[in-house]
């Protein structure tokens, strides 16, 4: 369910582990651009259950993608590398770049996907924030 109101959209998917929208191959994957109303980057969710993969390796044309691991363990295949990733493990991978994730045969794995086209990104902490002195937190 999400909320829009002016200058912002607040969906709550609940918890990670009762995803439901099921794919073909058994994950559970939850694209979110048109329910965050997003128009700069699409994020999506995905649990891979225990043993589980995804089920092809792909690159794209423009976008970086950033993988968020939240919950459980597993390996990342880039191009010809395997490395572990676990809950709090950040990947940033190249558009060309061939990728593809599995779960520990003993955890699920989930993890948010980040994508925005690279080398977009013109303005950001310190360069883009604004502070806005006369809000306050309301009761």
């Amino acid at each position: 369910m999400s909320t829009t109101i002016k200058n912002f959209t607040h969906v709550d998917l609940g918890k990670f582990s009762g995803l439901t929208d099921k794919t073909a191959d058994g994950r559970s994957k939850k694209f979110m651009k048109a329910d965050l109303g997003l128009t700069g980057m699409e994020i999506s969710v995905t649990r891979i259950d225990a043993g589980g993969k995804t089920p092809f390796f792909h690159s794209h044309k423009q976008n970086e993608e950033l993988y968020i691991v939240v919950e459980g363990s597993g390996q990342m295949q880039l191009d010809d590398h395997v490395i572990d990733v676990k809950e709090g493990s950040m990947v940033n991978v190249a558009p060309k770049c061939s990728r593809a994730l599995r779960a520990s045969a003993k955890e699920a794995l989930t993890y948010l996907c980040v994508q925005a086209k690279e080398n977009s990104l013109e303005q950001y902490t310190k360069e883009d924030g604004v502070r806005h002195e006369e809000h306050t937190w309301k009761n």
